[in-house]
């Protein structure tokens, strides 16, 4: 098993750091308004780190390796080792998130607002096509870009993908647009939905009886106070991304953290020959995870600020 039972001690690390920032700052509200994003984030990477280990020590025993002897054995790698494995990956799939918050969910963003800003048939059409491609799961649309790559080869000679297990510009491209076509379509349908309600409230009303622009209208009284509960939205749309990066980058060959995760539990291409490693498999998620709570701390930061009912009473003032 190596080093995979230290995985419980972090879990444990974790958990008791949470619990003292509780003990510490609760009693100080101003400071707990704070310090308590902290702590929930510690307390979600203690479970984080604790069901991984579990779901991958189930899964290790399941796959009843065979014992050789010691002479024959892996070496046990270090956790430098297995930290440098995965700060490798990590940052191809680092960009290719960005890039697909970039096209999917910038964009589904930038439709709600201009159907807001400007009720335009082109702009109706394309919601409605949205509504339809939601339905589709994330590997056809990756086969569908696939055989898109194929006819473009086919009609103009000239190869699109990007080549084989490369990060190039086009490889990025592709990978990051399937990813993102999904989140994008959520993250649209539910602004769109926060947009229309705020659209019907008093105060726009009462804005539009004073003769305000319709822009300024939309920029000042429905933008704004609908902001909290679109973040909310972008976030669920950053959780969808991620959740799909390693069907995406196995389907696109693409060399980042969600393709190692698939190896390190014995997914492979049939050219392939992988051995499951546990603890490789355990660092991925925690760092994806990782990645979703601290987006999610931030958002959470982000709440308080754009809506003043979600911020804290604080004592004294």
């Amino acid at each position: 098993m190596g080093w995979i039972d230290g995985w419980i001690d972090v879990a444990l690390i974790a958990m008791i750091a949470g619990a003292v920032i509780v003990l510490i700052t609760s009693p100080a509200a101003r400071v707990w308004a704070t310090t308590r994003h902290l702590a929930r984030l510690c307390f979600q990477a203690s479970g984080v780190i604790a069901v991984s280990w579990f779901l991958v020590t189930l899964a290790k025993n399941a796959a009843a390796p065979i014992e050789l002897p010691p002479a024959f054995s892996a070496p046990v790698p270090s956790a430098a080792m297995v930290a440098r494995s995965i700060l490798g990956p990590a940052i191809p799939s680092l960009l290719l998130i960005l890039v697909g918050l970039a096209l999917g969910t910038g964009g589904g963003l930038l439709l709600a607002f201009l159907l807001t800003l400007q009720r335009h048939r082109l702009l109706s059409a394309l919601a409605i096509l949205a509504s339809l491609v939601w339905v589709v799961p994330t590997f056809l649309l990756a086969i569908f870009m696939q055989q898109v790559q194929a006819q473009i080869y086919g009609v103009t000679g000239i190869p699109t993908g990007g080549g084989y297990a490369l990060i190039t510009p086009l490889s990025v491209f592709w990978a990051a647009l399937v990813l993102a076509i999904r989140p994008g379509i959520y993250v649209f349908r539910q602004a769109r939905a926060v947009l229309d309600i705020e659209e019907l409230a008093d105060h726009v009303r009462a804005a539009r009886a004073r003769g305000l622009s319709w822009a300024r209208v939309s920029r000042r009284y429905i933008f704004r106070p609908g902001a909290a509960s679109i973040s909310v939205a972008w976030l669920n749309s950053v959780r969808l991304m991620i959740g799909a990066l390693p069907l995406v980058e196995f389907f696109f060959a693409y060399p980042g953290l969600g393709q190692k995760l698939l190896f390190a539990i014995g997914v492979h291409y049939p050219t392939q020959v992988v051995r499951f490693d546990a603890n490789v498999a355990i660092a991925s998620v925690v760092a994806l995870a990782g990645l979703i709570l601290l987006i999610e701390a931030g958002i959470r930061l982000l709440q308080q600020n754009l809506d003043p009912r979600l911020r804290e009473v604080r004592v004294g003032r």
